[in-house]
């Protein structure tokens, strides 16, 4: 892979396959993309339709500002910007020419030759594939609850329960004791309750939760866990990336 560490969460992709995952990840999350013109203020927004790892290709929605759109040629350069899940990506694109259909314009980019992917670790979220963790969460005020942790950033865990929560879980409430194994360890946390949310058409609870006075070594654990779900979700990404 093709990447220099800038301040320890940037990295410069300048490999074809790297700047395609990050890409498409754009295009499956239907983020919104900023672009602008090397030089001008003026900004519009777009979104990434399409990467073509075969073509060295990247698709866009048009521009949603005329006139931004209308000062387009063949080869204008442009700077596009992009979020999802806590990462940030940046780089530059060659037009090469705008495709017009009965759903409207396409602006059709040569793939950029290098991108900037900043993550800021707080608050980037990985998801759990495979089996995941069991939790069980004990309170003051409650029965000990058990569920399976769904995701976790370094801020925190999302947790299902497989039915209703008598009495509901309230905003703010806190469970001193939570207990999970992962990533090959023992965890001991206190917890925090954010966004508790019941689905009746599948019977589940969900709660995000924060963690609740992390000390510095258990925060590096936390870290870590991410950081292999991160490589793990890489990984399956990599093998499923399309071969020229």
């Amino acid at each position: 892979m093709g990447v220099d560490h800038e301040q320890g969460v940037t990295q410069r992709l300048t490999e074809p396959e790297d700047i395609y995952r990050v890409l498409k990840l754009l295009e499956l999350h239907r983020a919104l993309i900023t672009v602008t013109l090397p030089g001008q203020k003026q900004m519009a927004s777009s979104m990434v339709l399409d990467v073509n790892l075969e073509n060295q290709t990247l698709t866009i929605d048009q521009l949603n500002d005329t006139s931004l759109q209308n000062a387009l040629s063949p080869q204008s350069l442009l700077v596009f910007r992009a979020a999802y899940g806590g990462v940030q990506v940046s780089g530059e694109c060659q037009l090469q020419r705008i495709q017009t259909d009965d759903k409207g314009a396409k602006l059709l980019m040569a793939l950029p030759g290098k991108v900037l992917h900043r993550q800021r670790r707080a608050a980037f979220r990985a998801n759990i594939t495979g089996e995941t963790p069991a939790i069980s969460l004990s309170g003051r005020s409650r029965e000990t609850l058990e569920g399976w942790i769904t995701d976790v950033s370094a801020e925190g865990l999302g947790v299902v329960f497989d039915k209703f929560i008598h009495p509901p879980i309230e905003p703010g409430e806190v469970f001193e004791r939570c207990e999970f194994v992962a990533n090959g360890r023992q965890f001991t946390q206190a917890l925090m309750a954010k966004h508790p949310s019941y689905d009746k058409f599948t019977d589940k609870y969900r709660c995000g939760f924060s963690f609740y006075r992390l000390n510095a070594a258990e925060a590096k654990q936390v870290n870590q866990w991410v950081i292999q779900l991160q490589r793990t979700q890489r990984q399956h990404l990599r093998l499923s990336t399309p071969r020229s």
